[in-house]
């Protein structure tokens, strides 16, 4: 321990001796262990950190198969009273829901959009999660109505200001009383994670939160997903073959509501913990995102360590004489080394605390981030063991993966030149020169493939952009509101959605007005099974589609082409003959060389002959295809239904401007005010920055490449310049020798640049092959553009051999005005 006391003491005097290498060598590793820490942050934040409540690793999700096929759908309420019924595994089973509400303070007038879990009475008592003030769901609160309700910690804290009073009073939810019984733990956000959740409420009160009455009632109506929690002594396996078993007697017992597209029995599937801390649907593309970016910031670490390493070899060259000295008077090399690799390590953790102060910085602002998305996003970045162990661990790493090799080097001096003259000759330490040119080497590989993949998503991105949605999004803006939360029956709500229509159509500035129920490019996605007229699917094929409800006007305001037929009027209403307008794909696809127009459709999968009761919809128009759920996807079969006759009481106002959107905004609100002061209004946004929303994942890659790719090119930079530096300096009497003896300055400035060349020639190289069986990767990420882009691969290492030559140019030109007199005095 006095040992290390004595190395800490002398490290710290070594690095307050030399600011300038302190300085540069600090904040190149910071920035490095700052990027790796953020983004090990989200990794633990995402998929690391168990699921809330006691002893997490009993916890389990159940999921039931869906209609189409997919196994993690959710289940029905019925289903779920089965499930907790018949099993035999589990100590308890429960569900919730999603559902957006408007809460209403206690004698307020205004409301706001929430986000609750309609959930079982034992919701929090299977989590172990208990309230911070207040108490939790009992069995009686499922009874009656369920008028009961829990606020998260955070609306507590945001709407009431901590307001202890609020316990045993009533807010409104959807324009009904409920009683507050509790809040729920600080932190606490549910099982749906990366969500916020603003309220939890008895499931039994659905039907009046929802308006429908049937809502607990209907076995096909999939919408509750369920989680249990099982003896220590109870696999998972056993689980799942209970709960196996479970599925086959439903089937038998309600095969229509228990088969799938194919006709085959739907499964139950029983996933442990570590299995369900996000969707399972979602966790390959969240892992291998989140694998690619580790991927990124550990090469940007590499790099740092690298260029910090050829700064030590540097360094080393000076201290050759106070080393031999040691040497020569018995020191041990491993004694040596170690306080070498001290320093490194001191070094290094001044960086980790930066960094880590760094990251905490970055992680705070991620945690604050919302995208213009529906629904809050709340994922909790903070730094928990893991990450200071992580943090622990990499800065130690990092100390001793760029220390030990200069440490080794620095320790093996010739002794008798190195106490002469210090070794300063030329002929000494060729051998430290080539490994300094095979670190920037391999800078040089590793920040060619970072800036590639920078290269490629930002070509990603323009394409992306330029890609032709099918519709014009500019000058067209977004209004949501909800009628269901106010009240509205549905005779009610359609007049309500056809009066302001009408009323902001009227206004000067707006060039069109419509409803949708649906936003192109948005999250919320409707499939409906069809059956269309003379088409016989094939087994098994899958006849739901993508559908939206709209208003009159809505072609007009996306600016879609009716190619055949019409648009919906103000006549497709209720008693009206049943209208649909299709996209040219549906049409291709099941009206192919015929006309479409005339033809009907059914809601349904009717594999045999359809029943003449069932209601048809006949087509009337036929639209140009356009991209509603991603701008990479092929045209897509897509079917609209006029509002009025399909309603919808969720839907969002679009208005197409003449001019900039927020110009005629405050009038808008102001029309919806003058029908409804208490009707609140979500998501209001723009229809480009809807689509921008859809494009965050590219976005936010192509910004994380394109920062580290531009650190990355500095640290190369910076490291061919101090090696063809170090190089001249080592050859200063040489090159004096050569001037003496005629030789040109142009000569002179090629053999030096040669050097910087040769080894970013190699490097760009090396860089290549890797980054042509890399990119291959990040297909999933590429809009329009090959993993082995042409101008990317041919451009980006023109950049860098920009960079390279500038580097190598600078100690060059100071070569050429070496004195020959000079030189030879030294000599």
């Amino acid at each position: 321990m006095e040992q290390l006391w004595n190395d800490l003491r002398y490290g710290i005097r070594q690095l307050r001796r030399n600011p300038g290498f302190t300085a540069v060598a600090g904040i190149s590793l910071m920035l490095g262990i700052a990027a790796n820490i953020t983004i090990f942050s989200i990794l633990n934040g995402l998929l690391l950190r168990p699921l809330p409540g006691k002893n997490p690793s009993e916890l389990v999700t159940v999921y039931t198969s869906d209609y189409s096929g997919p196994l993690y759908g959710a289940s029905s309420y019925p289903d779920f009273l089965d499930f907790q019924r018949d099993n035999k595994v589990f100590t308890g089973l429960a569900a919730y829901s999603m559902q957006p509400m408007l809460l209403t303070p206690p004698g307020g007038t205004e409301s706001v959009r929430v986000v609750a879990q309609l959930v079982s009475a034992n919701y929090f008592d299977v989590l172990g999660v208990p309230a911070a003030t207040g108490r939790t769901f009992l069995p009686d609160d499922n009874s009656g109505g369920g008028r009961v309700v829990v606020l998260g910690y955070a609306t507590w804290e945001r709407l009431f200001a901590k307001d202890a009073g609020l316990i045993g009073r009533n807010v409104r939810l959807n324009g009904q009383d409920f009683t507050v019984i509790g809040i729920a733990s600080e932190g606490f956000q549910g099982m749906m994670r990366g969500l916020r959740v603003d309220a939890w409420v008895a499931i039994s009160a659905m039907p009046e939160l929802t308006g429908r009455a049937d809502a607990l009632n209907q076995r096909g109506s999939h919408g509750l997903m369920i989680f249990g929690r099982r003896p220590q002594n109870v696999s998972v396996g056993q689980a799942q073959a209970n709960m196996g078993a479970i599925a086959g007697r439903l089937y038998s017992t309600y095969p229509q509501n228990w088969r799938n597209r194919h006709g085959a029995p739907r499964t139950i599937t029983v996933l442990g913990e570590g299995d369900s801390r996000i969707a399972p649907q979602l966790a390959e593309p969240v892992k291998l995102f989140l694998r690619l970016l580790m991927v990124v910031v550990g090469l940007v670490l590499l790099i740092a360590c690298t260029n910090v390493a050829n700064l030590l070899l540097a360094r080393g060259m000076s201290r050759r004489k106070e080393i031999a000295i040691r040497l020569s008077l018995g020191s041990g090399r491993g004694r040596l080394v170690q306080q070498l690799l001290t320093e490194s390590v001191l070094l290094a953790g001044v960086a980790g605390v930066a960094g880590v102060l760094l990251a905490s910085w970055a992680t705070r602002l991620l945690m604050a981030f919302q995208p213009p998305l529906p629904v809050s996003l709340a994922v909790d970045l903070s730094m928990d063991g893991r990450v200071v162990v992580f943090a622990i661990a990499l800065t130690v790493g990092t100390g001793v993966l760029f220390g030990l090799v200069p440490a080794l080097r620095a320790t093996r001096p010739d002794l008798v030149p190195a106490l002469k003259d210090g070794g300063t000759r030329a002929s000494v330490g060729l051998h430290r020169l080539f490994l300094r040119s095979g670190l920037v080497i391999a800078q040089v590989a590793m920040s060619l493939l970072l800036l590639i993949g920078a290269g490629l998503l930002l070509r990603s991105m323009a394409n992306a952009h330029a890609i032709d949605p099918g519709f014009d999004p500019r000058n067209v803006l977004l209004l949501s509101m909800d009628l269901k939360t106010q009240g509205y029956t549905d005779a009610r709500g359609k007049d309500f959605y056809r009066e302001l229509q009408e009323s902001v159509e009227r206004m000067s500035g707006v060039e069109a007005a419509s409803f949708s129920d649906r936003l192109p490019l948005g999250l919320d996605w409707q499939r409906r099974s069809i059956t269309a007229e003379g088409y016989q699917p094939l087994p098994g094929e899958d006849m739901e589609h993508h559908c939206a409800g709209v208003s009159p006007g809505f072609f007009r305001v996306m600016r879609i082409p009716i190619v055949r037929g019409r648009a919906f009027t103000s006549d497709d209403a209720e008693g009206a003959p049943l209208a649909v307008v299709v996209s040219e794909a549906f049409a291709h696809r099941f009206w192919p060389g015929q006309n479409p127009l005339g033809k009907w459709v059914v809601l349904g999968g009717y594999r045999q002959a359809v029943p003449a009761d069932v209601p048809r919809w006949t087509v009337v128009g036929v639209a140009r295809d356009a991209k509603f759920n991603s701008l990479g996807e092929d045209p897509t079969p897509f079917i609209f239904f006029p509002h009025r006759q399909e309603y919808r009481a969720a839907m969002t106002l679009m208005v197409r401007t003449s001019g900039a959107p927020g110009a005629v905004l405050a009038a808008i609100k102001e029309k919806v005010k003058a029908q409804d002061a208490a009707l609140p209004l979500y998501a209001v946004t723009t229809l480009e920055q809807l689509i921008g929303t859809s494009l965050v994942p590219v976005r936010m890659a192509a910004t994380l490449l394109g920062i580290m790719g531009a650190l990355a090119l500095v640290l190369a930079g910076v490291g061919i310049y101090g090696v063809v530096a170090y190089s001249v300096s080592r050859r200063t009497q040489e090159i004096g020798l050569r001037m003496a003896l005629g030789a040109q300055k142009g000569s002179i400035l090629r053999m030096v640049l040669a050097r910087g060349m040769v080894m970013t020639a190699i490097g760009l190289a090396l860089g290549l092959i890797t980054a042509a069986g890399v990119t291959r990767f990040a297909t999933f990420l590429l809009y329009g553009i090959s993993p082995l882009d042409p101008l990317t691969f041919i451009g980006v290492p023109f950049t860098l051999a920009a960079v390279a030559t500038l580097a190598s140019l600078l100690p060059a030109l100071r070569a050429i005005r070496v004195s020959p007199v000079a030189a030879l005095r030294n000599e």
